[in-house]
């Protein structure tokens, strides 16, 4: 909950970033924020307007009035965050002189990177001659001060710590359980992705080595046309979502897409970004999938109408956010095509490796892992529904050939028998090609278990559990609080799968007592949580980063892209499934 968070003064000089960092904080942690800048008395702003930099006389009064509302907020329990330049240590104590427990949060960045960050900016009343002033009164944070220090231009990975370690603090988790909280997030998100990327990465690295990425591509080109290449792409992309999970599918078939695009040209985004959401919105609101399977068995519902209304929710999301809106974004998004699966097409390695294999020999590779991940998710889905014996050793069996390492694992094995020991390649030569798939997603894996690292933190710091639970109680309906609960835990805390299962387990009690709710409503209700979890993933969300250094995109750029795609998928899920609330419910 918010009362146990210390006021946070963001610091650094004009341009540093202050009002930006300071705004994500404050949605992230579910802070108030407010820009010091604003409580700026009208004579300060004139005079800086006007080219002059302030003075410690003229500081007084403002700092002043930030401090009394620092306090006055801390005093009703109501903790919040302030950009403010704080460049003095005076100035510091000052503004903690009612909230001692305050912690500062100081961007640095060099003079150059921020003059010219500047010089593209045009602020109210801080004209950029000021800058240098600035500069030369900055006095930084001391040993004996509460803060941290922010270096600008942080690789993702350490910046994912940075805040993950600040956000520990400020929400008051007890020291000695920080780092086994940052580990275990971080451990946790590498347990399930770092076998499913370097195993994805080495069937990758097999497919397009060999040719055989060509080939498939050459044959999707030439049955659908290049016109149609994003859509045929995405549409393979959805069969093998089915019961492929959304990190494992997007490995496998990175390659395909990866060489359709060199192919035809473009940016990246107009062939990848439909694929993307395609795992997606299958992943999020169709059985055998875990989440929708979980939140089923929660509420009551019946398997097989959720599966039948998921896919009446999925599609047309897809069509509308994947096709429309991603060859849209493709458009104005020019993304180039990474390396990071390929190596050089001129290495000597390469060329010994290829041998243009059959499309036969492609298809199965890439339909041996859908099926052996059926057996498990389809399984699940059938024990769910009470017709089959998880007990039972032949299924267990089954099960765990079915789990996505294990598939994974044997397809990769497959693949190096098919791709090489058949075709008389030297050994070698294979696990050479296998072992430079490794070295380039390295950084993928670190960084996705940083962003799941936040999310732990974010979920220990029981945010997430807080908002939701007062949410429960507004009296909303209950397929729009059930939807408003999901896409809160999501946004607080990153992950889908526990926000949907979450929000599931809030609602349940309603939900049992309602004799009222008939069999489609109850699926209904399930794909609105379904669309909740979904709902505007960022950088608390493993599979964000996936899609960003996948795809070879900066932060910015797949906030702009990535999470607006996914906020659409909520927001589009949500209205379908609320339509079939209604219906259902006038029978």
């Amino acid at each position: 909950m918010a009362s146990q968070f210390p006021p946070l003064i963001v610091m650094g000089v004009s341009g540093s970033g202050k009002s930006t960092v300071g705004a994500a904080l404050g949605a992230e942690l579910g802070m108030q924020f407010i820009d010091g800048d604003d409580l700026h008395p009208r004579a300060n702003k004139e005079k800086m307007a006007a080219g002059h930099a302030l003075n410690d006389q003229d500081r007084a009064p403002w700092l002043e009035i930030i401090a009394e509302r620092i306090g006055a907020e801390l005093a009703d329990g109501n903790p919040i965050i302030v950009a403010c330049s704080s460049l003095k240590r005076s100035y510091r104590r000052m503004l903690t002189a009612y909230a001692p427990t305050t912690v500062f949060v100081h961007l640095r960045g060099e003079r150059e990177v921020i003059a010219e960050r500047q010089s593209h900016r045009n602020h109210e009343y801080m004209p950029n001659s000021l800058l240098d002033s600035q500069f030369d009164t900055l006095e930084p944070l001391q040993d004996d001060e509460r803060g941290v220090l922010v270096v600008g231009r942080v690789h993702a990975f350490l910046s994912l710590i940075i805040v993950s370690l600040v956000t520990a603090v400020a929400a008051g988790i007890p020291t000695n359980q920080i780092i086994p909280t940052l580990t275990s997030g971080f451990g946790g998100t590498l347990a399930s992705v770092a076998l499913l990327v370097g195993l994805g990465a080495m069937l990758g690295r097999m497919l397009e080595m060999s040719g055989g990425a060509q080939v498939l591509a050459d044959s999707l080109i030439g049955r659908f046309g290049e016109k149609r290449a994003p859509l045929s792409l995405a549409v393979a992309s959805l069969m093998m979502g089915f019961p492929i999970f959304f990190d494992a599918g997007l490995v496998v078939m990175l390659p395909i897409i990866f060489t359709v695009a060199r192919r035809l040209g473009g940016s990246l985004l107009f062939y990848a970004f439909p694929a993307a959401v395609a795992f997606s919105v299958m992943h999020i609101f169709v059985p055998p999938h875990p989440g929708p399977v979980a939140a089923t068995g929660l509420l009551g519902a019946d398997v097989g109408l959720v599966l039948i209304f998921g896919l009446i929710v999925a599609l047309p999301t897809w069509y509308v956010v994947g096709y429309k809106f991603g060859t849209w974004t493709g458009k104005r998004f020019d993304i180039a095509i990474p390396n990071i699966l390929f190596g050089s097409q001129d290495d000597e390695k390469a060329a010994q490796f290829k041998s243009n294999p059959k499309l036969g020999t492609i298809l199965f590779l890439l339909l041996l892992p859908l099926v052996l991940i059926f057996m498990n998710t389809g399984l699940n889905a059938l024990a769910t529904a009470g017709v089959v014996d998880l007990e039972n050793p032949v299924v267990q069996v089954l099960r765990l050939l079915g789990e996505t390492p294990i598939a994974l694992l044997i397809t990769v094995v497959f693949g190096m028998w098919l791709l090489g020991w058949k075709r008389n390649k030297e050994r070698t030569l294979i696990e050479t090609i296998v072992d430079s798939a490794l070295g380039p997603v390295s950084s993928i894996i670190l960084i996705t278990g940083a962003g799941g690292m936040f999310g732990g933190v974010l979920r220990a710091s029981g945010i997430g559990a807080s908002i939701a639970t007062s949410l429960e109680s507004i009296g909303m309906p209950l397929i729009v609080a059930g939807f408003v609960i999901a896409a809160i835990i999501r946004v607080a805390q990153g992950s889908a799968t526990v926000a949907l299962t979450t929000a599931a387990a809030l609602i349940q009690p309603v939900v049992l007592a309602d004799s009222s709710l008939n069999p489609v409503e109850l699926a209904a209700i399930v794909l609105a949580l379904a669309a909740g979890s979904v709902f505007a993933g960022h950088v608390n969300d493993s599979g964000f980063w996936l899609v960003s250094r996948f795809f070879g995109m900066d932060t910015q750029t797949t906030l702009r892209t990535w999470t607006v795609g996914q906020a659409l998928i909520g927001v589009m899920g949500f209205a379908i499934a609320f339509v079939i609330f209604l219906v259902a419910g006038m029978f």
